[in-house]
């Protein structure tokens, strides 16, 4: 049942009560209810409930190439257990990490990391700015550990002796059933 200040002063003057003795039963009785409720508020702030999503640190770096920086692309940061973070490449090739909300970092712990340097060119081409053993988190041998918060990721890659080249996007498949029309 809620009380209402007006349904107390209403209580008091039905019992002969004064509207002064009124107005302090019922701040007392409204203030009791907002020190429950800030409470409340408090020990799920304590508990840690925030958004109810993993604790993530705001991170940030830089990708290289052969000592220079990557252009093109996006990084993935994926952990062992969690939701995969991922950050687009500027000009400069420094990425702000996304989890959930633009720039909220990653979680805490060990990434294995995927760079993505590809664009495509047309429907049947795709320019690699980087190998593409890096675009995938599962041969790209790149690992990150993210203790706190940090602006000072480097990711260096290498062509290894190679360079940026065009790949062909049709697959075998596709160029049959091209032949046999």
């Amino acid at each position: 049942m809620r009380t209402t200040t007006s349904a107390v002063v209403r209580s008091v003057r039905r019992h002969g009560h004064n509207r002064h003795n009124a107005f302090h039963l019922a701040v007392a009785i409204v203030s009791s209810r907002s020190w429950w409720a800030l409470s409340a508020a408090a020990c799920l702030v304590l508990a840690g409930c925030g958004d109810g999503r993993p604790t993530r640190v705001p991170v940030s770096g830089q990708v290289l190439i052969d000592g220079q920086p990557l252009t093109h692309g996006n990084v993935r940061f994926v952990p062992q257990h969690g939701r995969v973070s991922t950050g687009k490449l500027d000009s400069d090739g420094h990425f702000v990490l996304t989890c959930f909300e633009n720039g909220d970092g990653a979680i805490v712990g060990r990434h294995r990391v995927a760079v993505v340097a590809a664009e495509q060119i047309n429907d049947e081409q795709m320019q690699w700015f980087a190998p593409k053993k890096y675009a995938h988190y599962g041969t790209s041998n790149l690992e990150e550990e993210i203790n706190g918060p940090t602006d000072s990721v480097t990711i260096n890659l290498t062509w290894d002796g190679g360079q940026p080249f065009v790949e062909g996007t049709r697959t075998a498949q596709d160029q049959q059933l091209i032949d046999d029309e």
